[in-house]
This record gives C-alpha cells, structure tokens and sequence, in this order.
C-alpha cells in the first residue's frame, strides 16, 4: 500500500503484503485490509499500529472487508472450502467476534459497502440461482436482500458517495463463441458458434473424434453441455453448474465437471 500526494512527489510505502480491497475508517486514520487469506488486519494510516481483529477457521479466508459508518464493527466476506460458497459477516472491533449477516450463501462476494446511515451494505455478488456478478442491496441487520441490477451483465466493484444516494460500479458485457484455428499457424479461423450471452465454450471445450465439438453453455441460470452440429444439441438438463468436459478417444463418453450432488466432482455420461 502507498500514500501518493494528490500534487505529485515521490510515493510512500505505507504496509506490504496486502491482499484484497481496503476499507477506511470514517475518520480516515485507519484501513482494514486482508493478510494471507487468513487474517483480517486493521492498520493506522502512518503503518505504525497493526493488529489482527480476526483470525478466518480452517479452511475459510477472507475476501473483503467494509468498515461501518459508527466505526464499531466490519463487514466481510468469508469464503469457505468445505462448500465452496461466500457468506457475509460482521466483525465487532472490540472483541474480534464474528457473527453471520443472515444472507444466503453465495458463490462469489467481488466487493462491498456500508451505506452511510448504517441501514444496510451495497455489494456486488454471483448467487446461486443466476450464477451473475449483479449489484445487490442487503438490509442490516435483518439480511434481507434485494437486488439493485438484473441483466446477462457482469458487475465488479463498487463505490458509495457520501450521501448514499449513488452508486458506481463497473460493467463487463461479454461476448464469447467458440472459434477454431489451424495447427499450422496459418492464421485462418473459423466462428463455429454465434449465440449472445451465453458465454459458449468459456468453461470448457472438448472435440469429438467426428469432428464435433462439447462445449459449456450458461443460459438462465444454469451452466450446461451441448455439442455443435446441426442442430446444436444440449446434453446435460441440470440446476447446477456442468463443466469442463472431457470426451473419450472413441467419443463414447463424456467425463465433466458437476455441482449437482454438492461439491464439485467428477460425472460421465453418454
């Protein structure tokens, strides 16, 4: 972390090893940020004082942090291994206890942010259901959540101003088809699929010994396989997440990726 003057001059390192988004105190005079995943930090703005408010479980870490308006507590999000999913907390600042912000899980917390008056935190997440990095509103300290935006859209990052009334954020809008390409570099390319919001083949490809190819789709929600050909045709008819395919030497099988039972693991079909 670096001090830069808003005039120009030369940077100061301020604290090293830092991962994650920082989050300032309302006074200023104080950040929070994450240590090795493990530990969430908080530091005086001269890098003098340093000290560990919360230590994550075994096989948790931490992604973000949000410091509340009233300064007595932080906002944060916790990714756990055991299920591969984020959830929201609070960390009181006084005794450094955690305690869950009643959200549903999540499958990626990217950022957030306190509102000013202290009603809620503004943050951008994928969910379950859509599997979308969207903006969401989540009201504290009930937890309920709403959603800010709905669109095919990625949103990363977020910032609040200081009235609360406004929000920024950063939209992708991708565009992603399956193209092909030959061995010999001669430059020559071929789009085999056209479909919008899809993003077709961006979690896995596999060919066929004919010629065709599997590849991911993710569509309402769902991530699934399908092959070209004419028609397409979609091969697996599933409420969670199906990807990177692999297709046997003989094209019998196809071995992939699968969220249906849980935890990731590993599914064949014909």
């Amino acid at each position: 972390l670096f001090e830069v003057p808003v005039l120009g001059g030369m940077p100061r390192r301020i604290r090293s090893h830092i991962r994650g988004h920082l989050a300032y105190s309302p006074d200023n005079r104080r950040f929070a940020y994450v240590k090795d995943e493990t530990q969430l930090v908080v530091s005086s703005l001269d890098g003098n004082e340093n000290e560990v408010v919360a230590q994550s479980r075994p096989g948790d870490r931490w992604i973000v942090t949000a410091w509340s308006p009233d300064s007595t507590r932080l906002g944060a999000a916790i990714y756990s291994a055991s299920d591969s999913r984020c959830r929201l907390v609070e960390v009181d600042l006084a005794t450094g206890t955690v305690k869950p912000i009643p959200t549903p899980p999540w499958l990626r917390i990217g950022s957030v942010k306190w509102l000013p008056d202290g009603t809620g935190l503004v943050m951008t997440a994928r969910d379950i259901e859509t599997e979308l990095s969207q903006v969401w509103f989540v009201s504290y300290p009930d937890g309920a959540v709403r959603k800010i935006t709905s669109d095919p859209n990625s949103y990363q990052g977020i910032s609040v101003s200081a009235d609360g009334k406004s929000i920024a954020t950063v939209r992708q809008e991708r565009l992603v088809n399956i193209w092909t390409a030959g061995a010999t570099g001669s430059g020559r390319f071929s789009r085999i699929t056209r479909d919008l919001a899809r993003d077709e083949g961006m979690s896995g490809v596999s060919w066929m010994p004919d010629g065709r190819i599997v590849y991911t789709v993710r569509l309402a929600g769902n991530q699934d396989l399908w092959v070209t050909g004419d028609p397409q045709q979609q091969l697996t008819f599933d409420s969670d997440a199906n990807f990177s395919p692999a297709v046997s030497p003989d094209g019998r099988s196809i071995v992939f990726i699968s969220s249906r039972s849980g935890n990731p693991s590993l599914w064949r079909i014909d």
